[in-house]
């Protein structure tokens, strides 16, 4: 919680520090306080946003997997889902349901990913990699280095 009175509203940096956070944080039911979401809330509350958005439809395919530590899983199986109604909510569900823990194995996240979208048997209408226009987003709760 970021509260307006905790800030010195005559410093400069004070005031670019308010005006990030009202930006990126929740007003809370007090007047000129905040609630700031963690990195991880941050990113679920968008890709809900994205999946169940009305132009991402059935023509659209996508995949959701976890990468912690040394392991790796595919949440949805098969790997991609088209996006009807019904697999939105399964693909919902999945992101909801993902947490934090460990470090992230960037490399090997994207390795496991560019091996599901290139693979013919499990990427999205078996079509050839080079004309699927498939993407890779790679989305860390993870500080900045």
């Amino acid at each position: 919680m970021v509260s307006e009175g905790d800030l010195k509203l005559s410093d400069a940096g004070d005031i670019a520090y308010l005006n990030k956070i009202k930006k990126i944080c929740e007003p809370s039911a007090i007047s000129g306080s905040y609630s700031c979401l963690t990195r991880l809330a941050n990113l679920k509350k968008g890709l809900l946003s994205l999946i169940n958005s009305s132009e991402v439809d059935n023509s659209k395919y996508f995949a959701v997997g976890q990468y912690s530590g040394v392991s790796s899983s595919n949440l949805t199986n098969p790997a991609f889902l088209s996006m009807n109604a019904t697999n939105k909510a399964i693909v919902s569900q999945k992101i909801a349901g993902l947490n934090a823990g460990s470090t992230t194995p960037i490399g090997n996240g994207y390795e496991r990913a560019t091996s599901q979208i290139t693979s013919t048997a499990t990427g999205a209408n078996n079509a050839k990699p080079s004309c699927t226009g498939n993407g890779i987003y790679l989305l860390t709760d993870g500080e900045p280095t």
